[in-house]
């Protein structure tokens, strides 16, 4: 039976993807809970860890993990994500150290700049293909501040950016993607490049292989992050004695 959904008051207002409806969307490639370890929750792309730590916190869902600025970096290989429209979404504290750092990167070959990125140097960076300056938006944050971010782009390089499910910028018609991925993608550093690493935490990364509208974004954000509806509905579910883990979204 279904559930008429109810937003409730008073209601704690996190809750891990992996506990949403949104785990099973058909477009989520990979999803990172961050819970101890850097596994895929979809199977499709586990993470390899170097000096790496997860840690709980006020703002973790569960655990998070800890990027020391220097050595830390997850590693997600090669040509995994050679697909060309993109939603990233993800939660972060930066510790705000005035040098570039990347939190995501994408290296189609070792001669070549991140293609698909998103790090921080005087705020939140995203954009990509060549040199980094080719497509780019920023979004301002403030040092040790908890936050969700969300990043979509397009084959035709349409790059967007929302902070706490809120729209903040975006740049259209960029040159195409070069999708000939064969170095490595990299949580929390300049992918294959031995530089420009993250210093802060970094939970719940996931990654569709769609571009999500600003509606499906906003529902990411209310029923992924803040899910309070759906905390409601779990409950009541148990009370029925009821599981359903189907996907039941809009989008």
């Amino acid at each position: 039976m279904d559930l008429l959904i109810v937003s409730p008051t008073n209601m704690p207002a996190k809750i891990e993807l992996l506990n949403s409806f949104l785990y099973n969307h058909p477009n989520l490639y990979a999803y990172y809970p961050m819970n101890g370890n850097s596994l895929d929750s979809k199977g499709n792309v586990n993470g390899s860890d170097t000096a790496m730590s997860y840690a709980y916190g006020a703002n973790s869902f569960n655990q998070h993990a800890v990027f020391n600025g220097s050595t830390g970096r997850i590693s997600l290989g090669t040509s995994k994500f050679d697909f060309l429209n993109f939603t990233i979404s993800f939660c972060m504290v930066d510790k705000g150290t005035d040098s570039v750092r990347y939190l995501w990167a994408r290296n189609p070959a070792a001669d070549q700049w991140a293609n698909i990125f998103i790090l921080m140097y005087g705020g939140l960076k995203v954009g990509g293909l060549g040199d980094p300056g080719a497509v780019e938006t920023y979004a301002a944050v403030t040092n040790g501040a908890f936050y969700t971010f969300v990043f979509t782009t397009t084959a035709t390089n349409n790059v967007d950016v929302y902070k706490n499910g809120v729209y903040l910028a975006g740049k259209t018609n960029g040159p195409a993607w070069n999708n000939n991925i064969t170095n490595e993608t990299a949580i929390g550093r300049a992918g294959a490049y031995n530089a420009y690493y993250f210093d802060g935490k970094i939970d719940e990364l996931s990654v569709f292989n769609i571009a999500l509208n600003p509606a499906q974004v906003k529902e990411l954000y209310n029923n992924g992050y803040k899910a309070e509806q759906y905390l409601k509905a779990q409950r009541r579910s148990r009370q029925l004695g009821l599981i359903s883990n189907r996907y039941a979204g809009s989008f």
